[in-house]
């Protein structure tokens, strides 16, 4: 899992080839999970990826080289900050945690994962007011996925529940995600073209541009 949770290892398989972690050649990563961006040379979520494998090897410092180099390339980067503040926070660096993971909500206010290591770090810095705030918060964000996740299996199960596919799009937005509320939006026309909430709510959206993507992120389970 992504280190942002704050479990598991690397998001993506090593090797130990040698005795040390390192990152299994990309031909041998499957494609489902790698993606062309983390293919990709100097590529940020590459540089991410490498991070998590020294971090489980131990190399601390490679970890946050890699991690800076990401940061360098695009200075928003989800992953690259909730790793940064993951290490911090392990190393007890609590200052340096919270600039991660306050960057991290800031750029990025709907991910869970960032914003429930934003409230635990208040919470050790004993600011306890602004971390139970934050915690609601992340309550309130993973209560939104669950939901969301919940109404994706409603969908499922009723392929042509126009109003099912609607409301997905509004969700979406709430989540950050005005990709995925442009989708569900079709999906509801393609079903019922004259359905005029959908028509009105995709051209509110599609006016406003080309809709910006959400990095990989786990969505919380139920």
């Amino acid at each position: 899992l992504p280190a942002s949770t704050g479990r598991g290892g690397p998001p993506f398989p090593c090797s130990t080839a040698g005795g040390r972690w390192r990152p299994w050649p990309v031909t041998t990563i499957p494609r489902a999970v790698r993606g062309a961006e983390t293919c990709g040379a100097a590529s940020p979520a590459r540089a991410v990826w490498e991070a998590e494998c020294a971090r489980a090897d131990g190399e601390t410092e490679a970890a946050l080289k890699l991690v800076d180099d990401a940061l360098q390339q695009d200075p928003e980067n989800l992953q690259a900050l909730a790793l940064k503040g993951t290490i911090r926070l392990e190393e007890n660096q609590l200052d340096e945690a919270l600039e991660a993971f306050a960057l991290a909500v800031k750029n990025h206010p709907h991910d869970y994962p960032a914003r429930f290591k934003y409230s635990q770090t208040l919470q050790r810095l004993g600011r306890a007011d602004e971390a139970d705030a934050e915690s609601k918060r992340a309550a309130e964000i993973k209560k939104q996925y669950e939901d969301f996740t919940a109404l994706h299996e409603k969908a499922a199960k009723e392929p042509t529940n126009v109003t099912v596919r609607f409301d997905l799009g509004k969700m979406a937005i709430q989540l950050g995600r005005p990709d995925l509320a442009v989708n569900w939006f079709r999906m509801a026309l393609s079903l019922e073209p004259t359905h005029g909430p959908s028509l009105q709510a995709l051209e509110q959206l599609t006016s406003r541009g080309p809709q910006p993507t959400a990095p990989g992120r786990v969505v919380p389970k139920r």
